[in-house]
């Protein structure tokens, strides 16, 4: 496997498994203190793998043709209305004092 296609197949697991999940769990969580970094690590994964699968299903679903340009575009969208969501909800990357 040459050097391009080895970057490809890095960035592509790091886009499917990691990136959606990671924007639903600051749309959820979306103050720092809510859950810790290991616990949003992994929520990300476990967010990831399952919208990803979900989003692909629901367009199969629908009657779309799933292709690889359709996968992304579906898996953007995701990653973009979870985003939006953690923006609506007032995400903040400080800690968020517990006293009050």
């Amino acid at each position: 496997m040459d050097v391009l296609a080895f970057v490809r197949v890095v960035f592509a697991i790091i886009y499917l498994y990691f990136i959606p999940g990671f924007a639903a769990s600051w749309g959820l969580y979306p103050k720092r203190g809510d859950i810790g970094d290991i616990e949003r690590f992994g929520l990300s994964l476990v967010l990831s793998v399952s919208l990803t699968t979900l989003s692909v299903i629901a367009a199969n679903y629908a009657g779309v043709k799933i292709t690889a340009l359709n996968s992304f575009l579906m898996v953007f969208c995701v990653t973009v209305g979870f985003s939006l969501l953690a923006v609506v909800r007032g995400v903040s990357p400080y800690p968020v004092d517990k006293a009050d």
